[in-house]
């Protein structure tokens, strides 16, 4: 899916919200395989050109997580497992995006059954976190590290010596 938008829409580099916003929603599905993030996708490039979005006051320093938290989850589209990551990417650490991977992982390390209700999900959710809390702020960066070590140890290597073919292996299809 990124590598289309790259090839399709940003002819080399991911695309802006400019040229984003320039497509129509059949199109980035078409060219782009994003299915039902297409609309979402072109919304939130539209709000970003038209300013209704500012997105420097997204990445302002005097912001605290709980702050910046759920002005994330106020832009349309974007969920808890989003919100969490675009935190991290805004160097807010102290929020672990959680998803099925991450459930893989922390199931595989602590011997624990995979969730199968929201109930268990909801239930595991909350180890994790507890699990993580001794590392705040930085609690996403320690789960980061625990899982590139799991894919390293995968792979039998460190990470700087993994070739472009064998990043197939992180797939949740081979790492189940």
């Amino acid at each position: 899916m990124n590598n289309l938008l790259v090839q399709k829409i940003g002819r080399g580099d991911f695309p802006s919200p400019k040229q984003l916003a320039a497509v129509t929603e059949s199109e980035l599905k078409h060219l782009c395989k994003v299915g039902y993030r297409a609309k979402r996708i072109i919304k939130l490039a539209r709000c970003i050109v038209n300013g209704s979005l500012n997105l420097s006051e997204l990445d302002s320093p005097t912001l605290t997580t709980d702050q910046l938290y759920p002005k994330l989850l106020a832009i349309h589209g974007i969920g808890p497992y989003a919100a969490s990551n675009l935190c991290q990417l805004l160097a807010h650490y102290d929020r672990i995006p959680i998803d099925s991977e991450t459930h893989r992982h922390f199931c595989k390390h602590h011997n624990l059954k995979r969730p199968t209700t929201h109930k268990s999900i909801n239930r595991l959710d909350k180890k994790i976190r507890k699990h993580y809390t001794p590392y705040a702020p930085y609690q996403f960066l320690a789960y980061w590290f625990d899982l590139w070590q799991d894919y390293e140890d995968h792979l039998d290597k460190p990470a700087h010596d993994w070739q472009p073919h064998e990043l197939d292996a992180f797939t949740a299809s081979n790492l189940n």
